[in-house]
């Protein structure tokens, strides 16, 4: 059994189990597929999946879970090729009759639960903070098109030529001579000139008619609705931002020639920008919206459990703003940079608030995860609701 990736769907399948006990493993793991770090991964999946083993024996259960628990260890430990592709962190949610394993984008602390629900308020809460978002490695030379989620790029094949000189049909030596001399030839627009009285030079014509092109493919071959990144040199960035006619830029740029960076590489460099004008500014608008309500209409919020269990069972919840992060170095990443990690509470109030967020998603809610530092009036739970 491999890996899947998270998705909707996935969840949407989970939650529609109905075979009891339900087996929930999240294992934090080493990004490295190099030794040592397979070997700590391994351990970690062992000792975690024995947990679970055990404290299903704890409670009395007597079915074969226990057993495909450790058909699942037996099957994986020793399998390099599983171990290379398994991403910052793993799930598991199992049950007497299924067994799904999920990579996670995310790193994770160590928590396994045996319960009659799945706990996947983190993962419901993940769900909404990842946006659809495409980057533009823009160059003279092999520019790329990435689409981007929560777990990497994928490079779009959408028509991007992979020269200037392919693109606009311009020959070498013909342009070497236009640039020493006169500014004619089909490739040029030699009635450009640029703000200091002198003619743009030819080669400058060409980049911007190259750009126009790949801006007309962004246009037409992309979902416009969908905000583009640019990784490139400075100068060609502003210059490419400028004249596109593509309706959602961001602001932030991945500096320098990206063209031949692997695509993980990239993704890392994307990521900040992604979260810092995607991701939170939903989330500062979210908090705004609870704050601005509990003043003036606090009939639309719940800041107590007790309100909040009430509304959850009513269907009154739109929104669930839940601490289901941090953001840490206590990771078991070899890196001295925080990264957001999800975390539990203590065992009781962990069930509570996955049976909270569960209902609230079946109910078209959202669950939204706020770090320890943005929750309002320093609670771990609050909601905003409907009526």
């Amino acid at each position: 059994m491999q890996m899947q990736k998270i998705t909707r769907d996935a969840v949407q399948e989970l939650l529609a189990l109905e075979d009891s006990p339900k087996v929930t493993i999240y294992i934090p793991l080493e990004i490295s597929a190099a030794p040592p770090h397979i070997t700590e991964n391994q351990i970690r999946f062992k000792n975690l999946i024995h947990k679970a083993v055990e404290e299903l024996q704890a409670a009395g259960d007597s079915s074969k879970l226990g057993k495909m628990l450790c058909n699942t260890l037996e099957a994986h430990y020793d399998d390099l090729d599983f171990w290379k592709v398994s991403g910052r962190g793993l799930l598991i949610c199992a049950t007497p009759d299924t067994m799904h394993m999920f990579q996670l984008p995310i790193d994770t602390e160590e928590y396994v639960s045996v319960d009659d629900s799945f706990h996947l308020a983190p993962i419901l809460a993940l769900l909404g903070d990842t946006p659809d978002y495409y980057v533009l490695a823009l160059a003279q030379q092999k520019p790329k098109v990435y689409k981007g989620d929560m777990y990497g790029l994928e490079l779009m094949d959408i028509g991007v030529p992979a020269t200037m000189r392919e693109a606009l049909g311009i020959d070498e030596p013909n342009q070497q001579s236009e640039n020493q001399g006169s500014a004619t030839g089909s490739s040029l627009n030699t009635g450009w000139f640029n703000g200091r009285g002198g003619a743009r030079d030819p080669q400058d014509n060409d980049r911007l008619r190259f750009f126009h092109l790949i801006d007309k493919l962004l246009c037409d071959k992309l979902d416009r609705s969908i905000p583009v990144i640019i990784a490139g040199i400075d100068a060609e960035a502003a210059e490419y931002r400028e004249m596109s006619k593509y309706p959602n830029i961001l602001q932030g740029i991945v500096q320098g020639n990206h063209t031949e960076t692997r695509p993980e590489e990239l993704f890392e460099k994307v990521i900040p920008i992604v979260n810092l004008e995607l991701v939170q500014p939903e989330h500062d608008a979210v908090r705004e919206e609870y704050e601005r309500l509990s003043g003036a209409n606090p009939e639309r919020v719940a800041g107590d459990t007790k309100s909040i269990m009430a509304a959850a069972e009513q269907g009154r919840i739109d929104k669930l703003l839940a601490q289901l992060s941090r953001r840490t170095t206590d990771t078991v990443q070899d890196s001295v940079n925080s990264v957001l990690r999800i975390t539990f509470p203590e065992a009781e109030r962990s069930k509570t608030l996955n049976n909270l967020a569960t209902r609230v998603w079946q109910m078209s809610g959202k669950v939204v995860n706020l770090l320890p530092g943005e929750m309002p009036h320093g609670a771990t739970m609050v909601a905003r609701l409907r009526y």
